[in-house]
C-alpha cells in the first residue's frame, strides 16, 4: 500500500488543477489528510458554487515489540456536498455543507508480560468509529 501511495501521489498532484469541461463546471483530483480523491464543482451564480467530493484512504500495519503483537488498521471513506459563497467576488469563500463518513480505526495488542517474576497474558482491543454524517463550515481560498 505504501508503494501504491507513493506512485499515486505525483499523478494526483499533476491532476490537482481543475480540468474545465465547460464554463462553470470543473473536475479535479486531490490528495490530503482524508486520502486521495476527486471533486466536481458547478457554478450556480457569479458568487456561488456547489461542490461534490469523495476521498478514500486505507492504512494497516502489524508488528511485534517486546513480546507483544500489535495490529492497527485505519479506513477512511468520505463524501461531501458543499455550498461555497464568494462574498468578495474573488477566490475567498465561505462554505457550508455535509460530510458522509465511513471512517474506522481498529487496534489490537496481545502477548505476555512478566512483572515481578509473574507472567501475565495481555490483550487490548480498540475500535473507533464516527457518526455517519457531519456538518461542515469553512473558509478558504
Amino acid at each position: 500500500m505504501k508503494y501504491l501511495t507513493l506512485l499515486l501521489f505525483p499523478v494526483l498532484l499533476l491532476c490537482s488543477m481543475p480540468a474545465k469541461a465547460e464554463k462553470g463546471f470543473a473536475i479535479g483530483g486531490r490528495f490530503g489528510t482524508l486520502g486521495a480523491g476527486f471533486e466536481v464543482t458547478k457554478a450556480l451564480t457569479k458568487r456561488s458554487r456547489l461542490r461534490f467530493g469523495a476521498n478514500a484512504f486505507t492504512f494497516g500495519t502489524s508488528f511485534n515489540e517486546a513480546g507483544i503483537s500489535y495490529d492497527v488498521d485505519l479506513r477512511s471513506r468520505n463524501a461531501a456536498v458543499i455550498f461555497d459563497y464568494h462574498p468578495l467576488n474573488g477566490r475567498f469563500r465561505v462554505s457550508a455543507g455535509v460530510f458522509y463518513n465511513k471512517n474506522e480505526f481498529d487496534a489490537d495488542a496481545s502477548g505476555a508480560l512478566t512483572i515481578g517474576g509473574n507472567p501475565y497474558v495481555t490483550s487490548l482491543n480498540a475500535n473507533v468509529s464516527f457518526d455517519r454524517t457531519s456538518p461542515y463550515i469553512g473558509i478558504g481560498w
